[in-house]
């Protein structure tokens, strides 16, 4: 059986998002700011080579209401 890497993808998307922001990464028209998804995977892919380079990774996002649900 492989093992299994699960990822919060919320969380770490807040993460890479705010983790770069010394530098800001821009499409290179300049009219997107792209540092959140290059954080995302280039963190992701870090942790995959050197964490649980046998692992299969899902990452999983809250749903459309979840934040409604965790304040009830």
């Amino acid at each position: 059986m492989t093992p299994l890497l699960a990822v919060d993808g919320h969380h770490l998307l807040y993460r890479s998002w705010w983790g770069f922001s010394e530098k800001r990464i821009m499409s290179s028209d300049g009219s997107r700011d792209l540092t959140g998804v290059f954080g995302f995977l280039a963190i992701l892919r870090k942790t995959h080579f050197e964490e649980a380079p046998d692992h299969e990774i899902v990452v999983v996002f809250d749903g459309e209401n979840a934040a409604a649900g965790r304040q009830a």
